[in-house]
This record gives C-alpha cells, sequence and structure tokens, in this order.
C-alpha cells in the first residue's frame, strides 16, 4: 500500500488541512492518509490557549467520520513529549514494513529538511509528498535528493489554526473555518476560550 502521513498539532484541524490531505490522497494515489497529532500542541505565541490531545484526536475523528481512505494515528500522542518524524517513520515502518510511506510537508518546510534529525535515515524509510504553493519558490537543499521528493499541487486556502483560536477566544463565529461537527465539538466543550 501507499500510505500518507500527514503530521502536525491539529489544534484544531480545518478546512485547509482536509484539502490538502484529499489533494495528497488523489494527486499521489494514495491507499490510505493518516493525520497524526503531535503529543503536545506548541506554545502559541499570543497566549491563546490550546485544545488537548484528546480533544484534538476527537475533533479530527470527527473531521473525517466517514472516509475510509482517512485514519488517525494516536503514536505520538500516546508516547508524549517532543516526537521527531525519523522517530515516529521508524515505529510505522515496523508496523507497515512492506508498504511505500510518505511524509507530507509544505513547500515552506523543504529548505529546512537538512536539518531535521536523522534525515539520512528518514529518507531511506519514506518519500516526502511537497505541497506546491503558488508564488512560492522553494529551494532544495543540496544535501537532499531530488529524487526523494514529490512535488503534488495543493489548493490553497486561508484558513489557520492560529486564526480559529483568536477568533473562539474572542466569540467571534468560527463557522466556515471547519466542519459543522468540529464547531459543535469546540462550541459544546468551551475550547479556545482563555
Amino acid at each position: 500500500m501507499r500510505i500518507g502521513l500527514f503530521g502536525g498539532s491539529f489544534d484544531p484541524i480545518h478546512h485547509g488541512h482536509l484539502l490538502h490531505a484529499q489533494d495528497a490522497l488523489e494527486r499521489a494515489e494514495l491507499d490510505l492518509l493518516a493525520f497524526i497529532p503531535a503529543a503536545q500542541a506548541p506554545l502559541k505565541a499570543n497566549g491563546a490557549p490550546g485544545a488537548s490531545a484528546e480533544d484534538r484526536v476527537k475533533m479530527i475523528e470527527l473531521a473525517i467520520a466517514g472516509q475510509p481512505k482517512f485514519t488517525v494515528l494516536r503514536d505520538e500522542i500516546d508516547r508524549g513529549g517532543v516526537s521527531y518524524t525519523v522517530d515516529t517513520v521508524r515505529r510505522l515502518k515496523k508496523r507497515w514494513p512492506d508498504d511505500e510511506l510518505f511524509w507530507i510537508i509544505g513547500a515552506d518546510q523543504v529548505a529546512l529538511l537538512d536539518q531535521w534529525r536523522s534525515i539520512e535515515e528518514l529518507l531511506h524509510m519514506a518519500r516526502f509528498l511537497c505541497l506546491k504553493r503558488p508564488g512560492f519558490a522553494p529551494t532544495t537543499p543540496a544535501s537532499i535528493p531530488e529524487c526523494a521528493l514529490s512535488w503534488i499541487s495543493a489548493r490553497q486556502v486561508e484558513c489557520s489554526s492560529s486564526e480559529i483560536r483568536e477568533r473562539a477566544a474572542a466569540g467571534r463565529p468560527i463557522d466556515f473555518f471547519l466542519p459543522p461537527p468540529l464547531v459543535d465539538y469546540i462550541n459544546r466543550n468551551q475550547l479556545y476560550r482563555g
């Protein structure tokens, strides 16, 4: 199988994430796409509160319900602490030794790949699916072979998790940024309210 791995804080997951996942699934002809939420959401520079790991997992589950080619993996959540991509992929390669793994990243991350922990080992276990952005000419570090990267075009949605958190904290509507079940979940559980 061809399995896409989409890591992030997903705090919260939104339409932009979901469209990128769908584009990766279709354009790279993946059999399965796994969302991998990080154990700890990064600290927010503006002081906005983040959701717990369990709330973030639940929101992903709600967002992908009924989509058989999407799943959520709790590996980083259950392990806790800081997660490095190489550690996660190492574990998943043991779980799926005969499958082809693809780690999904945005074009802006490509220039930083040579700074990733154990990038050489990671490149032997997985390929990178790089999401193109209009008007953004990515720079690939010289140490990263082009054959390790697969470029795919992805829809651009002006939507960010930080904007959703800020809007929720200010009591402004978040309805069109997220699938309706997530809006209900966030409101019912008073997430991002401070």
